[in-house]
């Protein structure tokens, strides 16, 4: 289901896809503590640790003391590996909360995920 409604069974909301693409598109758990998908906090550290999975890979995007930066972080990840697969509601959840971002924040963390995503050969 593209817009993650499992009683959306409408054709235009049906798509052909691996079980593994479909799980890309999967709904916020209910004892996510953080109120984002792949991001997690570290209370020994005292940061906030996003990642990512994407097959049988998992990819850590590098901690962050901010809220605002690890889901920046998580947010670039999953548009450059889940494309069409991305969870909406959730990307744009995450675009509203990280506007306030500098363009300059963003092209560091930007580079930063790109370059953790090569180093796992999950990304180009």
């Amino acid at each position: 289901h593209i817009d993650g409604n499992p009683k959306n069974n409408r054709k235009y909301n049906l798509r052909i896809c691996t079980q593994g693409e479909n799980v890309i598109n999967k709904k916020f758990m209910s004892n996510n503590t953080i109120g984002f998908i792949g991001v997690f906090y570290k209370k020994e550290r005292d940061t906030y640790d996003p990642e990512i999975r994407i097959g049988y890979v998992r990819c850590h995007l590098g901690a962050t003391k901010t809220l605002e930066e690890a889901v920046y972080k998580r947010l670039i990840a999953e548009e450059l590996l889940f494309q069409e697969y991305t969870n909406e509601e959730e990307h744009n959840k995450k675009i509203e909360f990280t506007k306030s971002l500098s363009q300059k924040t963003k092209e560091e963390l930007e580079q930063i995920v790109k370059d953790k995503l090569i180093a796992k050969n999950l990304w180009q």
